[in-house]
């Protein structure tokens, strides 16, 4: 697994003034609750539609571990 941080990489260009370029992000599961861990303060995301896409699939797996029928 890539460690969470930044990576000084903007693979789709520089977004603004204010992109701090490419960010890995880890997922997991921890006490009950999804964690993201982003590796460094984070003011603000951007993705593409697909990478967004993406995000929110992996959010919903990581939230069926916890409560697969969606009961909370």
């Amino acid at each position: 697994m890539t460690k969470p941080g930044a990576t000084g990489e903007f693979p789709d260009g520089k977004i603004n003034e204010h992109d701090e370029g490419e960010l890995n992000i880890g997922m997991r599961v921890e006490a009950g609750n999804v964690i993201i861990d982003f590796g460094k303060p984070v003011v603000w995301l951007g993705f593409p539609p697909d990478v967004a896409r993406n995000m929110a699939a992996m959010l919903i797996e990581y939230a069926n571990r916890i409560d697969p029928k969606g009961t909370n």
